[in-house]
């Protein structure tokens, strides 16, 4: 299984092992790959910053170590807020969307006890308990809101999606020992693996309607699924029946068709994250016993990468727009936050990106200019579509703290300069 985060509960509750353990990273490229630029974090005052997720509007959410864990949001210009959900002793954040609503779980004064919560980008938090549970793991929240996530109560994993009015129903696989739901995407479809009682792992994805289909990679003695996108495509791990302990990297299609990869020079491939362009985002293990980074483009090419100075990197998360977002460990075992922006879309795929983040926020005026703007491109008139992009930058930095929040605003500003960069615009 993958190591995870820091977090000794998840390593706890998944039986997994947590690892001990502007800047350029150190990367090795294929042909027609694009090395990235990389740049780090931490949150001021901190001895360790994790980072859970990164949304389209290259917001980030997650969780950081002062005298005990508690959560931030980082906006696309850098600046970073710190909360916690009220009563909280300890926070930690796990997904963002691009509404900026963030998901996690707390544990309150008692100790007993872990809450979920969901935070809107106004700073509002809303806690929730799943019934019969003593501790709630929200691990991903899609751009409608509805919430997946996972509850232990006694010895007993129960899988749960929650509804953006706050209703829970639980989500069980039938025969498992133990369900755990990690993603969810925008149609509803949650993906992710479940215990059977011989002690197995086997991936499984539920549609919208509550129907789950399980599935395995062939030869698998293990099946972990830990992302899926708007296309319905699945990404994780699995083990082969050769060795117990040697991981590789699988994608699974909509109509269940599966395509398993590697890494050169691993010894163990742990694909943690996939955007809606089917660009996988994780990390492996070589035979020195280092983490390092990796990306795998839509047609199967890879990119290796480490960031300067890390003795592990541990990717996290990858928008549409090519950002992977992650931390990583320093030569004192001390993490810290890391974004990583990588060339790999089109300027036209960059668009589309954009438009559907945009849509997704309601902001109209902006859609119609990236239309045009898309339009442009496809006809080849770059000079025209560069123009609709500085229109769209504009309008959107009139709108910021009125149609816009500041947030939205400095993502959206900052996802249209990337294009222009790509386009080569003056």
């Amino acid at each position: 299984m993958s190591p995870y985060r820091k977090s000794q509960f998840k390593a706890i509750v998944l039986g997994l092992v947590t690892v001990g353990l502007g800047f350029l990273s150190l990367v090795s490229t294929p042909a027609g790959a694009t090395s990235p630029t990389i740049t780090t974090f931490d949150v001021s005052g901190s001895t360790d910053t994790e980072v859970g997720r990164i949304n389209n509007l290259g917001q980030v959410a997650g969780d950081y170590l002062d005298s005990t864990s508690r959560g931030y949001v980082r906006d696309a210009q850098g600046n970073i807020t710190t909360y916690d959900p009220p009563g909280a002793v300890i926070t930690q954040s796990f997904a963002i969307n691009d509404l900026g609503r963030v998901v996690g779980y707390y544990w309150d004064s008692t100790s007993s006890s872990a809450h979920g919560f969901v935070r809107d980008a106004q700073g509002n938090v809303t806690t929730f308990d799943v019934s019969g549970a003593i501790i709630v793991v929200p691990s991903a929240i899609n751009n409608l809101g509805q919430v997946a996530g996972y509850s232990v109560g006694g010895f007993t994993t129960h899988g749960f999606v929650r509804d953006a009015h706050g209703n829970i129903t639980t989500l069980d696989v039938s025969g498992a020992t133990s369900t755990f739901p990690y993603a969810i995407n925008d149609l509803g479809q949650v993906a992710g693996f479940y215990l059977d009682s011989s002690s197995h792992y086997h991936g499984f994805v539920r549609d919208a309607q509550g129907n789950i289909t399980t599935f395995d990679v062939s030869g698998a003695t293990n099946t972990v699924a830990f992302a899926i996108n708007n296309l319905g495509q699945v990404a994780g791990d699995h083990y082969d029946s050769t060795l117990q302990s040697t991981s590789h990297g699988f994608v699974r299609d909509a109509q269940g068709n599966m395509t398993t990869f590697d890494v050169s020079g691993a010894t163990n491939v742990y694909p943690y994250a996939m955007n809606n362009l089917g660009q996988v985002a994780g990390y492996y293990l070589d035979s020195t016993s280092h983490y390092h980074g990796f990306v795998r483009d839509a047609q199967g090419n890879i990119t290796t990468f480490d960031v300067s100075g890390a003795t592990h990197t541990f990717p996290q998360a990858i928008n549409d727009f090519g950002q992977v977002a992650g931390y990583y460990y320093d030569g004192n075992n001390h993490l810290h936050g890391f974004i990583a922006t990588f060339v790999l879309s089109s300027p036209s795929q960059l668009l589309a990106s954009l438009i559907a983040t945009v849509t997704t926020l309601g902001f109209h005026q902006g859609e119609n200019l990236l239309q045009n703007a898309l339009r442009q491109v496809n006809a080849g008139q770059t000079t025209q579509a560069c123009n609709q992009l500085g229109a769209f930058i504009n309008k959107v930095e009139a709108q910021a703290g009125e149609q816009l929040i500041a947030a939205e605003a400095s993502g959206l500003a900052a996802a249209a300069t990337q294009i222009q960069a790509a386009l080569g615009c003056d």
